[in-house]
């Protein structure tokens, strides 16, 4: 079994802040196949919010609505946090007697982020 393709985000660099009034669209290459990936972001102070969406891995990008993102309160890059990760449930496997098995991937590619 092949666990996953290293993921790499592909526009991360070019993301400098998180404008809450637009949509937000992250673009990757590799992943796992099949599979999906999980991005998300994350204010810890003083709301403690979070989004998270997933997609297929094979698709490349994920939009992140703005309707998502204006539910979020603004935050310097202090307190915000974005990330990419492969999914954590992912990919699954059997094997005779056992109810559900899956490699448990925890890398993830992520950098403080100011929600403006």
């Amino acid at each position: 079994m092949r666990v996953s393709n290293a993921l790499q985000w592909s526009n991360k660099g070019a993301i400098t802040s998180v404008d809450r009034s637009q949509s937000l669209t992250v673009t990757w290459s590799g992943g796992p196949a099949p599979g999906h990936v999980v991005f998300g972001g994350y204010i810890g102070n003083p709301s403690r919010s979070t989004f998270l969406c997933t997609e297929d891995a094979a698709k490349g990008s994920v939009t992140v609505p703005q309707y998502v993102l204006s539910a979020m309160p603004a935050a310097t890059s202090h307190d915000g946090y974005v990330f990419l990760a492969a999914h954590p449930l992912e990919p699954r496997f059997t094997i005779p007697g056992l109810d559900i098995g899956f490699f448990f991937d925890l890398s993830s590619d992520g950098k403080a982020m100011e929600f403006r």
